[in-house]
């Protein structure tokens, strides 16, 4: 595969957020301190970090990083578009060169986090000091906290924290985002197939946005809630069935599942390319 792949490999940036009804997140038709426009934007500048990090193997991922951080600082973002979606595709478009199928690509894309520094490490915490996630505070754990050190890795972070969605996904061969992948290929309507995939990620494996912000009842509510939407989905349809949850959820947004999600969808659009 080569890098003339990449606005195929970032289709799941912009699908994402134009995908509608969602029972949380970003659509055309809502917003609050984002906006979607913000988040095509964000797509934009991502895929082309993306062909700049696929052309130049050197050092890609530290780059990559670099560029997205220069981003932020000159134009002064300092709100969390979708920090999770980038950081999932940009290891997929530096491993498209040296990959001939699907499988290979996502381990190939893992093994590059696995193989990242101090620098790398350095500049992950520097992104997450200017978006300041809400989900962030102060706090004692296993890693330094991001306002007072560095990690010694980015690897070390990641793993550190595999229990995230996002986390797990970089450095255990997107398993989620394969399983999702194979479940939406099961349905002939693109956008039922992809909805479905979110409803099939979050009963599956939850979803670790939430879980932070809402606490771990939450958590397990949404799992039980998304197994019943999708046998609602087979009698009444995927539109009914997120209306059901948007009037459950109160538009709780299930980022880290829609971060995942973006990748299922790259992958999708690819695969089905080649």
């Amino acid at each position: 595969m080569q890098c003339d792949l990449i606005p195929i490999l970032s289709m799941g940036l912009y699908v994402e957020p134009s995908l509608y009804p969602k029972p949380g997140g970003i659509t055309p038709f809502n917003h609050d301190d984002k906006n979607y426009f913000d988040f095509l934007i964000h797509a934009s500048i991502s895929s082309k970090i993306m062909h700049d990090a696929c052309i130049n193997e050197e050092n890609s991922l530290l780059n990559a990083l670099i560029e997205y951080k220069e981003y932020l600082i000159n134009y002064g973002i300092k709100k969390n578009v979708a920090f999770g979606e980038f950081l999932l595709h940009i290891p997929l478009a530096i491993s498209l060169k040296n990959s001939t199928n699907i499988m290979e690509l996502t381990r190939n894309a893992s093994n590059i986090i696995k193989n990242s520094g101090e620098k790398e490490g350095k500049i992950y915490y520097d992104i997450l000091r200017i978006l300041t996630p809400s989900y962030l505070g102060k706090y004692i754990g296993i890693m330094p906290d991001i306002f007072t050190s560095y990690p010694k890795s980015l690897y070390e972070v990641l793993k550190a924290y595999s229990w995230d969605l996002v986390n797990n996904e970089l450095i255990n061969n997107y398993s989620i985002s394969l399983n999702a992948l194979n479940y939406i290929k099961k349905f002939k309507n693109v956008k039922e197939g992809f909805l479905r995939g979110l409803l099939f990620i979050i009963s599956n494996y939850g979803d670790t946005l939430t879980a932070k912000r809402n606490g771990f009842y939450f958590y397990k509510k949404m799992m039980m809630d998304a197994k019943v939407a999708l046998r609602i989905a087979d009698k009444y349809g995927i539109d009914f069935s997120i209306n059901y949850l948007k009037s459950l959820w109160n538009n709780a947004s299930p980022g880290s599942a829609l971060d995942v999600l973006s990748t299922s969808i790259s992958l999708y659009f690819l695969d089905s390319y080649i």
